[in-house]
């Protein structure tokens, strides 16, 4: 097998890869009409092929360029979507076994024709087929956006150009059922819109595959009244109860006609309560695994009887193998992680062990982020799926989340062709920046790969620390504080941000017209924005202050120098509104009218700060007379109580707990020496921790906001007596000892490489940066 792929010369760059590539003499041109020999179109049906064909080419029965087609069972074909493209100089033949074959190759020839525009594409004969037999992607519709009926149906038209072949959604909530229809939101999708989208996707070979939450994730349903009594924790259906059970049976029942696939998932996944509250006793006696099977294998069993092939996430039967017995051999598991790692042994071999039906799902590192990490979303898909596929994987559900809400799917697509190529051929030797060039790459316009170069650029914002993991923190930091508070930006990286930025943006702008382009230039400004408008805002600050303290011996400076702060913080609050008008348009290119109101709360928040700083130097400006002893408020009273520190704040944290105690009285146990102890542990996110008191607590990933607190009742509520663990990583390329500053509401003790270096055991309030202490760092 071989493919040759040469970036920005006349070589053809075709996604996904195709299998065998045979290079033949002389050229075609392909811009010519075409003369088209077909099967009768009842073979066809009901894929749009000729309808795709007539609406790229221009049809003439007396062309000298006649396209072939041939459904041709009794050749060797290795399975239903494989096909033969040959490209003579005036003559196109593509056979295949089954219409699904033929409409993959004429997804080929499209690619080519795109690809070399006006130019005459190289003779050539194409043996291509799938490696995976299911290549799906799954958007996730509950935690934020719900597309529009038009998004859905271009991003089917695109998936299918990706030879994907199917598409389903996580769904909590939106759904609007008939038989329970008052727990879907106003805006959310009914079984009807479901259904035509399920006849419009069959026509690009795509399956349209059902889902419904069984389990934990179930907060936005309990939340209604009516529902709350199927709940034994907030967030989780009570897995012992038979209204639960019945309502979700009911529910699921009434989804199937909608959806085309045979298959249907019931998630289940992420049920972190099944050893808590009432369920200890019980879990304690049978074991959480077995209270686990008996909810899901009744519902497994009602999707068997009603003739689907039922499919779960396999994380919850991974951490209780116990349960593995229990659930019915024709389940498909679907294994999921989202990390670039060394091998996936622990995702994959307990499954293929036990001769299981299983997919891989890799995932785009999307969630609470401000753009995905394709380095990582690369990395992640290329090792899961090889490994998945050599060991017994049938397909794959590409994963992307939106969880964090304010996404564009349109910045999910580098890592959709990624799936999609390595799915369709897992051998294939592409690169990620090959993918990443073709992917921008849909006609000849962008042969200098403005786009790909422009996202690449911001890529390498995950190394700054301000920006490090990409993580929505730094959209979501308040920029101006509250009245009477204060605020600390540390600026280290800033300008460098805002050059990166710039740099993005001037690849973008050369860019030729892309259906993502505009979501990456909404990217790459808002970026700039945020880094410039924390500089600007300190320097704005530190004027006010000195003007504060010029304003009795040089009283005649005031007028002027405060109309420049105004002026200089309205020109920035105008930028935050245009910025907001720009975030809303794409929105909606996107999204129906629902979580709009959240997912613009963040810039209806900031023109209410700005407005307000406005108004309150306006006034102070106003009321100023020195001779008079009218002098201007503090900066913490016009909300400017904004200042820089010189060192950086940790702000990426793994958070576990909280770990409960009776009282405060230090010292208190080591939680996690089940697992190694404190000393010893090394936190990875994800991964579960056993503590003393024998519950699995996972390390979660925490970001800090504002920069230089943590603040653990917001994240786990408010409890009275328990301790959480917070780890950190910091590099150092030499051993050297540095300063340390922090502070604590009531206790804290702080290691270092599984060494205690400060312990504070008292009650107290918090101070930020109270105590100093000194650490020795290893090289």
């Amino acid at each position: 097998m071989f493919f040759t792929i040469l970036i920005g010369s006349a070589q053809s760059t075709l996604l996904p890869p195709p299998q065998e590539v045979e290079a033949l003499p002389g050229t075609c041109q392909l811009t010519r009409p075409l003369q088209i020999d077909h099967p009768l179109p009842r073979q066809l049906e009901p894929l749009l092929i000729l309808d795709l064909l007539k609406g790229h080419f221009s049809e003439d029965s007396t062309s000298s360029l006649i396209l072939k087609l041939s459904l041709l069972s009794n050749q060797d074909f290795r399975n239903d979507e494989a096909y033969h493209l040959e490209i003579q100089p005036d003559e196109v033949t593509l056979t295949a076994a089954h219409p699904a074959g033929l409409f993959y190759g004429v997804q080929t020839l499209l690619q080519l024709k795109d690809h070399y525009g006006t130019s005459a594409v190289p003779c050539q004969r194409i043996l291509d087929w799938p490696d995976l037999e299911h290549r799906v992607v799954m958007d996730d519709i509950s935690r934020g956006p719900i597309p529009n009926t038009a998004y859905l149906k271009s991003q089917i038209e695109r998936l299918a150009s990706l030879k994907i072949n199917g598409l389903t959604f996580y769904i909590e909530d939106i759904v609007k059922t008939n038989v329970h229809g008052s727990f879907a939101p106003r805006n959310g999708i009914d079984l009807e819109e479901f259904k035509l989208l399920s006849d419009f996707a069959a026509g690009y070979n795509i399956e349209l595959i059902g889902s419904f939450q069984s389990l934990g994730h179930f907060e936005k349903i309990l939340q209604h009244p009516q529902y709350r009594s199927l709940g034994i924790t907030e967030r989780m259906l009570d897995p012992t109860s038979l209204p639960a059970r019945k309502f979700l049976t009911e529910v699921q029942a009434d989804m199937l006609s909608a959806f085309s696939s045979n298959y249907f998932n019931i998630n289940g996944d992420e049920a972190w309560d099944l050893s808590r509250g009432v369920l200890k006793p019980l879990a304690d006696s049978l074991g959480a695994g077995i209270i686990y099977a008996r909810h899901m294998v009744p519902l497994l069993e009602n999707l068997i009887r009603a003739g689907k092939k039922p499919m779960m996430w396999a994380d919850m039967l991974l951490e209780h193998p116990e349960a593995f017995t229990q659930i019915p051999k024709s389940t498909t598991l679907l294994t999921w992680d989202y990390s670039d790692r060394a091998h996936f042994n622990d995702w994959i071999d307990p499954i293929a062990s036990r001769n299981l039906n299983f997919w891989i799902c890799p995932g785009i590192l999307n969630s609470n982020r401000f753009m995905p990490d394709f380095e990582e979303t690369f990395g992640n898909i290329d090792g899961f799926v090889r490994e998945g596929y050599a060991k017994g994987a049938k397909g794959m559900m590409l994963t992307v989340w939106d969880d964090g809400g304010r996404h564009f799917f349109q910045r999910d697509w580098p890592g959709v062709v990624a799936g999609a190529a390595r799915s369709w051929h897992v051998d294939h030797t592409l690169e990620s920046k090959e993918m990443e060039y073709i992917w921008s790459f849909p006609t000849t316009d962008d042969s200098s790969h403005f786009l790909a170069n422009g996202v690449a650029k911001l890529g390498k914002l995950k190394k700054f620390s301000a920006t490090q993991s990409m993580t929505n923190a730094f959209i979501r930091q308040p920029l101006i504080p509250e009245y009477g508070a204060n605020l600390t930006f540390d600026l280290t990286d800033h300008k460098e941000i805002e050059m990166l930025c710039d740099s993005a943006t001037a690849l973008f702008d050369q860019a030729p017209s892309h259906p993502d382009l505009r979501s990456w230039q909404f990217t790459a400004e808002q970026l700039k924005l945020i880094a410039f408008s924390k500089r600007e805002l300190v320097a704005l600050s530190s004027q006010y202050q000195a003007l504060c303290f010029d304003q009795i011996s040089r009283p005649e400076k005031v007028s002027s120098a405060i109309e420049e702060i105004i002026l200089r913080a309205k020109k920035l609050g105008s930028q935050w509104q245009q910025l907001g008008d720009e975030f809303e348009s794409l929105w909606f290119i996107e999204n129906r009218d629902h979580w709009t109101e959240e997912a613009i709360s963040l810039y209806a928040q900031r023109n209410r700060r700005f407005y307000a700083l406005v108004k309150r130097l306006e006034q102070a400006a106003l009321n100023f007379n020195s001779a008079e002893n009218n002098f201007l408020p503090v900066p913490e009273q016009v909300q400017l109580g904004i200042n820089e520190t010189s060192s950086g704040y940790f702000t990426y944290w793994l958070l576990n707990g909280p770990y409960r105690i009776e009282a405060f009285s230090p010292p208190f146990a080591d939680f996690l020496e089940p697992s190694g102890g404190e000393t010893q542990v090394q936190p990875i996110p994800g991964d579960w921790q056993i503590g003393t008191d024998g519950t699995k607590k996972m390390w979660m990933k925490h970001q800090s906001i504002p920069d230089d607190q943590i603040d653990l009742r917001a994240y786990y509520g408010d409890l009275k007596g328990a301790v959480v663990y917070a780890y950190a990583q910091i590099e150092s390329s030499l051993a050297q000892e540095v300063l340390a500053s922090l502070g604590s509401n009531d206790g804290i003790s702080v290691m270092l490489n599984g060494e205690l270096v400060f312990d504070h055991q008292h009650k107290r309030s918090l101070i930020i940066d109270e105590d100093r202490i000194k650490l020795r760092l290893l090289a």
